[in-house]
């Protein structure tokens, strides 16, 4: 796995936030840029929070054996707070170096 996957929004419990959630195969430092702009540079920069689950946490079998695990990789999680009712917000995933996903 080399770029993100998975990547998707929800809500949170706040009325002006949005979640975005990924996944990539490294726990490389990642943020969400997003902002009201299109094109060019976005007004605002949040760091992803990292997480991961092992084999050892899976409850039973066949989840628990090595038959059975896949590696799910890291998920990368971040909150988009701010955010105005009815306006169209544009986000993207980067990396440190370089841009992964963008809608």
């Amino acid at each position: 796995m080399m770029g993100p996957e998975q990547v998707h929004l929800a809500l949170t419990e706040r009325e002006n936030e949005m979640r975005v959630m990924w996944i990539t195969g490294n726990k490389d430092e990642c943020f969400v840029e997003y902002g009201r702009r299109k094109e060019g540079k976005l007004e605002e920069r949040i760091k992803a929070v990292l997480a991961r689950y092992e084999i050892s946490h899976m409850c039973d079998k066949p989840a628990n054996t090595s038959i059975g695990w896949r590696d799910p990789g890291w998920v990368h999680d971040a909150a988009m707070t701010g955010l105005k009712r009815g306006t169209r917000y544009y986000y993207r995933v980067m990396g440190v170096i370089h841009e992964i996903f963008k809608s």
